[in-house]
Order: structure tokens, then C-alpha cells, then sequence
């Protein structure tokens, strides 16, 4: 009977879904596997990539060339090492590598996520979801404004007089990721007049920020300002934390909270965003939700906006690798982010369905993915204490928790 109804309800998401409400880049999307789905976002985002160098290679084959501030600087301060590390050849092996090393991890095939794909999931199954995923939600622009403030003018960092525009332009890229989250792509200056105007103050505080856009979902699930703010599940927390520290404690140069906001999530994010996405289209109908395009909005938009999100924060990582030592950093970075968001959703599971779901050092994970180190796990436990106690669920059992995540080997060596 489940079986059926799921099936029904896919057929007439399917027929709802060729409006424009659900526009996606993949027009089949709801016949899609979840593995189906992961393989052409990482193909597509292959293409975009390639695409991106192909002209690059049309006009000299430096990236360099194409920015038009950095080409100024160069000008002046030449530096063979930054036009290596932009030469189209250059940056295309290490996305290759990077990127593999990425979207190959387990993370993305969660048994959450390749659940949902299904539609295997009712009504207050969903609700549940959305509380408690919303917690992470709130959270996760903060830590690009963490990292965005890591790049500044006084960087010791081996390119010089460079490091000032390097780092400019790393911000506007980070800047770019947080107007998205925010909402806020500037307000209009006032008409001038000769008396002083009264500032409307509604419109100041009026950005539509991604939270916003996910209790436009939350409301469509019947949910009010009752319902969207809920103690957060111990994994959520941890994912909360982890993404703070990186971003944002000196344990973790520049390069790894750089590497912790942009290649650790901008490139995921839109292949399980779109798994959310075809399972909430499949079992609405079935589930008597009424979707719209402003309340699927907050998982569209991912999959729309982080196909430029992704090339940028991969240019910009490329203007800090300088050796294989710092790509061995920028894939240990991504690993923590992975390790601790795998337990999140493993916890989401739980909570949501009411059955087992191992957490990631339960599941055979491949060594590569493995912490070199166990910093974060320090630095964890003593961020578990600094919380408000009613935001977590069963604080003092939390502040206690043993941290289940990989590590073995040594760190990769960060320059001094």
C-alpha cells in the first residue's frame, strides 16, 4: 500500500511539475535516482567548469587576465607563481582533483537524502525534517561572514604586496555568498528633497534572507512562528559549531575556513538540494500539500545560484594554493565539514523515520576521507559549553557527547 501510494503520488508530481513552479535544470528530474541525480550535478558542474576555461584558453589561457583589478596589480607587482597557479592547465587539474575528492564522499548519497528522493516521506514526517534542518538554515551564513573576515590587508601569506588585492577579491566573492543568504543586494539611495524624509523602517529590515525563504516552505507545510524555531538535535549543533570553527578559529589558517565555506558546500549543496526537492514534489499531492514557486523557492534558488557560487569560490581558492601541501589542507577541510555534516543528517534520520541510522565512523569510510587530525574535536567540546542551554535538545548530555568521527594520520602542515 505505502508503495503505491507513493508511486501515485509520484505520477501526479510528475504531471504538477512540468509548470514553471518547479523549473529545474534537470527537466526529468522526478524520474531521477538519487545516485542519478548526484552524477549529473557533478557532470554538469564539470561542463559549467570546462566552459568557464574553455574561454579563458580563448583569450590567452590566463585566468588572471580576466579580472580586471587583479590584471592592474599584476601590472605592477608581476609574480610568475599567481599566473601559474591561474593558467587554465593548472586550474583545471586541480578542480579535477578537488572536486572528485568532493562530490565523491558518502555525504551526498546520505540514506536521508536518498530516502526523501523517493518521496518516501509524509506530512509531519516533513515537518519534522524542516524544523529541524531550518536550525542549520539560520546558521550557516554566519560562518561565511567568519571566513569572509579571515582575508584582510595584513596577511602574511607568501605573495607579498599581492596579498592586499588577493584578499579583496576573496572577499567580494564571499560577499557575493552572503548577499544570496542575506537577501540584501543593497537599498536604493532617497530621492533628494529639500526637507528630511522619515526612513521606512519595514523596508530596512524587509531583505528576504533564507531563513525567510524557508518558513515560506514551512508555512506551506501548515507550520507558524510556533513551530520554527525548535532545540536543536545534537548533530545539528555539532554541524553548527564545526562550520564556526573552521570559519572563524585561528586552529584553522585562512585557506582551510575558505575552503570550509566554499568547496565544502557549494558544490553539494545544489545535487541534495534538488534530491529534497523531487521528493517534496513526489509526496505532496499524496500528502494534500499545496506547493507554489515561492514556497519551493529555498531549494530552487540553491540549485540555480550556486552554479556561479561554485566557479567563484573555486577561483578564489585558487588564488591561496600554492603547493600540494595546501590542496592536502583544503581536502582535510572539506572532510571535517563532510564528516560532521553526515552526522547531522544521520541524527535528522533518526529523529525523522524513528529508525538506526549509522553515524559516518559506523559506515567503512574510505582512509582519504579520514581527519588527519583531531583538532576539531577539542575545540568542539569547548564550544559544546558556551551555548545557551534551552537551544540544544538534552544539553548536559550533549556537553558530554563523545565526538564519533574518523581521525588517523598526521595534519597537513600549514605554512608559518
Amino acid at each position: 500500500m505505502v508503495s503505491s501510494a507513493i508511486d501515485q503520488g509520484v505520477e501526479i508530481a510528475r504531471m504538477r511539475a512540468t509548470t514553471p513552479l518547479f523549473d529545474h535544470p534537470l527537466p526529468n528530474l522526478l524520474e531521477l535516482s538519487a545516485g542519478e541525480i548526484l552524477e549529473s550535478c557533478r557532470r554538469n558542474q564539470q561542463l559549467e567548469f570546462m566552459s568557464t576555461l574553455r574561454q579563458v584558453r580563448r583569450d590567452g589561457g590566463d585566468m588572471s587576465a580576466e579580472i580586471p583589478l587583479l590584471r592592474r596589480y599584476l601590472a605592477c607587482y608581476p609574480s610568475d607563481s599567481l599566473r601559474q597557479r591561474l593558467n587554465a592547465t593548472v586550474l583545471e587539474q586541480l578542480f579535477l582533483r578537488v572536486h572528485d575528492h568532493v562530490m565523491a564522499h558518502p555525504v551526498w548519497l546520505h540514506p536521508f537524502f536518498v530516502r526523501i528522493a523517493t518521496g518516501d516521506i509524509d506530512k509531519e514526517q516533513l515537518k519534522q525534517f524542516a524544523r529541524h534542518y531550518f536550525n542549520q538554515v539560520k546558521n550557516t551564513r554566519q560562518c561565511v561572514a567568519l571566513a569572509l573576515g579571515r582575508f584582510h590587508t595584513m596577511l602574511d601569506r607568501p605573495d607579498g604586496q599581492l596579498n592586499v588585492v588577493l584578499s579583496e577579491l576573496t572577499q567580494v566573492v564571499l560577499a557575493g555568498l552572503l548577499a544570496d543568504e542575506f537577501g540584501a543586494h543593497g537599498h536604493q539611495p532617497p530621492e533628494e528633497a529639500d526637507t528630511a524624509q522619515a526612513v521606512d523602517i519595514a523596508k530596512l529590515f524587509s531583505t528576504m534572507t533564507h531563513p525567510e525563504l524557508f518558513r515560506r516552505f514551512q508555512r506551506a507545510l501548515g507550520e507558524t512562528e510556533r513551530d520554527y524555531d525548535t532545540p536543536m538535535l545534537h548533530g545539528v549543533a555539532d554541524n553548527v559549531l564545526v562550520q564556526r570553527i573552521i570559519s572563524s578559529d585561528p586552529a584553522y589558517d585562512e585557506l582551510e575556513a575558505l575552503a570550509s565555506v566554499g568547496l565544502g558546500m557549494e558544490w553539494g549543496v545544489p545535487a541534495f538540494f534538488s534530491m529534497i526537492m523531487a521528493g517534496i514534489i513526489k509526496a505532496a499531492p499524496r500528502e494534500g500539500i499545496e506547493l507554489d514557486g515561492p514556497s519551493m523557492e529555498i531549494w530552487s534558488a540553491h540549485v540555480r545560484q550556486d552554479v556561479e557560487h561554485a566557479i567563484a569560490v573555486m577561483v578564489a581558492t585558487a588564488f591561496h594554493v600554492d603547493d600540494a601541501g595546501d590542496v592536502a589542507r583544503v581536502e582535510h577541510a572539506t572532510n571535517v565539514l563532510m564528516a560532521f555534516r553526515y552526522n547531522m543528517m544521520s541524527d535528522v534520520y533518526r529523529e525523522v523515520f524513528g529508525a538506526h541510522c549509522p553515524d559516518i565512523h559506523e559506515i567503512g569510510l574510505d582512509p582519504r576521507y579520514f581527519l588527519h587530525d583531531d583538532r576539531i574535536v577539542s575545540l568542539l567540546a569547548a564550544a559544546r559549553t558556551r551555548l545557551r542551554r534551552g537551544s540544544v535538545r538534552n544539553y548536559d548530555q550533549y556537553v558530554g557527547k563523545r565526538t564519533n568521527v574518523p581521525v588517523a594520520g598526521a595534519a597537513p602542515r600549514r605554512k608559518d
